[in-house]
């Protein structure tokens, strides 16, 4: 029997293993040594195809990178044209792909030795594919060396891993950055340049473009450009749906051409300016609209966008779109302010907005101007505060008593806007100004009904409300015009028999005793027929004056002459004394009645006196108003002054100060005369601080010329007829035309004094004008349509109140105002046939 060999021991036997073990733990941490500390920039394929050959001598070596499903080789040791030929020929005959699916080690026989195909391979993919040729047989190749090359493999593809985590991390990190940076920036040209420099420093890519669409002429322009020539990006213009960029826009799909020179759709256009292979273009979406296209390029085929970089990419395009639109809504916003705040300031209005505490937050600047504080003043002023006057504010900002009702008013108001959300509509005067305002006060509210602030709207109605306040004061005149119309003619008719009466019997009696009380008779008549004639005036009803040139300053001086008595002597004999000056410029001409404005100018200087029961001083001034053909007259006192109702109420009829000793008509009755002189008057007055009466009159450019008109005549008598539907006034006007030696006949109304014309021969019909049946207007038109040479004479009850022009147009020669004198209506009748002859 043959002899055995001798086993080792089991002790040695695992000896020998740990021994082997361990040198095999030793070569690989060696040979791995260089996949750990390789560069990120360096490629591991060919870093293994390095370590490779000092695990096993092998003949020549090339390593295939897998890249969009094709194998391209990127490194190779020796001359392997022979090499390369067989790793086609295993592609081509499935080896490859057996191995790629087998994910192991495959040593193939070849006639000149041995191929080994060392796949490199993650969980996820396949990497590479590192081929090495050798000159020995299949069958040399030991185990060992297979596990070492699998070892040194997966140590290749987790370096990779490795690598392509930290890329990843790196490139989030950048993303993350470029987000933020894209989303602070709100101006449009620079964020579209930001987002495309981002996009070429992140990616690598050799240009980067990022395309507006036109919305009117629906086409792409390029609005940035990274690593594209200017003409390009000056004359590029692609319609929706052609081209690359044009068909992205138009399906709103993003679109990765591998190589674009084989794709009909890339525009060659400018090829000579600049290449491009591979294109990923991406469309801009806001919603479902398309606003632009992202397009990244690589003008090398071989340097692809990973799918990393493309699903980056592709959320960068999504968050650039939102920062385009924010950008264009924020352009839009700052327009509109730019716009609002344009519009705001230049409202003649004060608009004025608030908190909800009601401080003022915003204010335009005819705000400013009205409340007479720069825009930067008011804010944080409360609306109550800017009611209050300046000057009764202390220093601790509390109010005084005076003061604090205008401020509990606004808090009023403040209340129903703040508190209860309602709107509200007020008229107030703004303190120490003299500025009236008409303010509308409306709450801002929530989507809830919170009231989160307030707005005031100011306008300034100083000038509505003194138009507002002549017109009120017209209208109170002319109401009560027409009560004294029709009160005036039934005295004047009453008057003038009382008066025409008592003056005939003074004619006949001899007793002088009985004389003087018919005197006294006729005196009161007389002062009531001024009474009467005095409501005319401040009711403006008169118009009879016939105005005429005269010299405002010589009124001035004879007035003032006139007045000497009252203003100098009366008040010396009381111990006080009054300055009076008078400050008259040039000599102005105006179209008026001297007796009238000497009666203005009286009352005036009469009032100003009563003003100053301690004296002071009287300043009466005449100029030319600026800018106006007016003569301005000035009436200045140093007296008391008058509270704000007071100076409202002064030209109201009736409305006096002082007490008993005055009739309220003084200043109604001077309104009315300097409105019939087509002026106006007005004061100005505060408490303790005097007051001025200011006058306006047209100015009259011509000479003032004195009209002396005489009319000598001797009596002349004629036949009358009288018509007066009031028997006292009738018998009274035959009995003093009979005394003046006229012969009279008198009927007592319009129809049978027009049916005794046609039957006798009279040289004046002398006709009331208020009749009932048929006025005096009638009868005198239908006395002239027929006798168009004979004499009408109409006598009214309604004063001065007569249109001169309605005196032509009703055919009237004469008009005799009630109450008369009896020596006035014989030489006035006796004018009349004069003149007529």
């Amino acid at each position: 029997m043959a002899e055995q060999p001798s086993q080792p021991e089991p002790k040695q036997a695992f000896n020998q293993f740990t021994q082997a073990y361990q040198a095999l733990i030793s070569s690989v941490v060696r040979l791995t040594k260089p996949l750990v500390s390789s560069g990120d920039s360096q490629p591991l394929p060919a870093l293994l195809l390095a370590i490779l050959q000092q695990v096993i001598d092998y003949e020549a070596g090339c390593v295939w990178l897998l890249e969009n499903d094709r194998f391209r080789e990127i490194d190779c040791i020796n001359d392997a044209s022979y090499f390369r030929e067989a790793f086609q020929s295993h592609l081509n005959d499935g080896v490859v792909s057996w191995v790629c699916e087998e994910k192991r080690i495959t040593v193939l026989p070849d006639i000149k030795g041995c191929f080994i195909l060392v796949p490199v391979f993650t969980e996820r993919q396949l990497i590479s594919i590192v081929d090495i040729a050798l000159s020995c047989q299949a069958t040399a190749v030991s185990t060992n060396t297979l596990e070492i090359m699998e070892i040194l493999a997966a140590h290749t593809a987790n370096t990779y891993e490795r690598r392509r985590l930290n890329e990843w991390a790196s490139k989030i990190d950048q993303f993350l950055a470029m987000l933020k940076e894209i989303a602070s920036e709100t101006e449009l040209e620079r964020l579209l340049h930001l987002a495309a420099s981002d996009i070429e420093r992140l990616l690598g890519v050799d240009s980067c473009s990022i395309m507006m669409l036109d919305q009117e002429k629906q086409e792409l322009y390029i609005a940035a450009a990274i690593g594209l020539p200017e003409e390009v990006i000056e004359k590029t213009r692609i319609p929706i749906g052609e081209g690359i960029s044009g068909y992205v826009a138009r399906t709103g799909q993003p679109l990765f051409i591998e190589d674009s020179s084989k794709d009909k759709r890339f525009d060659y256009t400018f090829r000579d300016s600049y290449q491009s292979r591979s294109i990923l273009s991406i469309p801009l979406m806001r919603g479902d609209t398309v606003v632009g296209v992202l397009n990244a390029t690589h003008r090398n085929s071989r340097e692809q966008l990973k799918p990393l970089d493309r699903a980056l990419l592709e959320l960068f395009a999504g968050q650039v779109a939102i920062a385009i639109g924010q950008a264009k809504l924020l352009r839009r916003l700052l327009l509109d302010k730019k716009e609002w705040e344009s519009t705001f300031d230049s409202m003649t209005d004060a608009i004025t907005i608030y908190d909800s505490t009601a401080r003022l937050v915003r204010a335009n600047r005819a705000a400013a101007r009205i409340l007479g504080m720069s825009q930067e003043e008011l804010m944080g002023k409360k609306l109550s505060r800017l009611f209050a006057a300046q000057e009764s504010i202390s220093s601790n900002g509390s109010y005084p008593e005076y003061a604090f009702r205008k401020a509990s008013e606004v808090e009023k108001w403040l209340r129903e806007v703040f508190e209860h959300g309602r709107s509200v509509l007020v008229d107030a005067e703004l303190p120490g100004k003299g500025t009236m305002l008409r303010m509308a006060i409306d709450p801002i509210l929530d989507e809830r009904g919170y009231v989160l602030g307030g707005i005031c709207v100011a306008r300034d109605v100083t000038s509505e409300k003194k138009i507002q306040e002549a017109l009120m004061q017209s209208d109170k005149l002319r109401a009560l015009g027409e009560m004294a119309s029709g009160v005036a003619h039934n005295f004047n008719n009453v008057l003038s028999v009382i008066l025409g009466r008592a003056q005939m019997l003074k004619m006949r009696v001899g007793d002088a005793g009985l004389a003087r009380e018919l005197e006294i008779i006729v005196q009161a008549a007389t002062d009531a027929s001024r009474t009467i004639k005095r409501i005319q005036e401040f009711a403006r009803l008169r118009v009879d004056p016939e105005l005429a040139p005269v010299k405002i300053n010589q009124i001035i001086s004879e007035t003032i002459a006139i007045t000497r008595p009252r203003w100098k002597d009366e008040v010396e004999r009381s111990g006080r004394h009054i300055d009076l000056r008078a400050e008259l410029k040039n000599e102005f001409v105006v179209l008026g009645d001297p007796a009238e404005l000497r009666e203005v100018l009286i009352n005036l200087i009469f009032n100003a006196v009563d003003a100053m029961p301690n004296g002071g001083r009287l300043t009466i001034s005449t100029d030319l108003e600026p800018g106006d053909n007016q003569v301005l007259i000035k009436v200045t006192d140093t007296g008391t002054g008058m509270s704000e109702e007071v100076r409202q109420n002064i030209f109201h009829p009736f409305f006096t100060t002082k007490g008993t000793q005055g009739t309220g008509l003084g200043l109604s009755v001077s309104y009315g005369i300097v409105a019939r002189h087509q002026g106006s008057i007005a004061v100005e007055s505060a408490v303790g601080a005097g007051t001025t009466m200011l006058i306006r009159l047209p100015l009259h450019q011509a000479e003032a010329k004195e009209k002396i008109q005489e009319i000598k005549t001797k009596p002349n008598t004629g036949r009358i007829l009288i018509i007066d539907d009031e028997p006292a006034v009738r018998h009274l006007l035959s009995d003093i035309l009979l005394l003046g030696g006229h012969s009279v006949v008198s009927v007592s109304d319009g129809q049978s004094g027009l049916a005794a014309v046609e039957r006798q021969q009279f040289d004046l019909v002398l006709t009331d004008l208020g009749m009932p049946g048929m006025t005096g207007w009638e009868v005198a038109r239908a006395v002239k349509r027929t006798k168009p040479n004979l004499i009408v004479a109409l006598i009214t009850g309604w004063g001065g109140t007569i249109e001169p022009p309605l005196k032509g147009e009703h055919n009237v020669d004469l008009i005799i105002n009630k109450p008369f004198q009896v020596d006035q209506i014989l030489d006035q009748i006796s004018r009349a046939l004069a003149q007529r002859q």
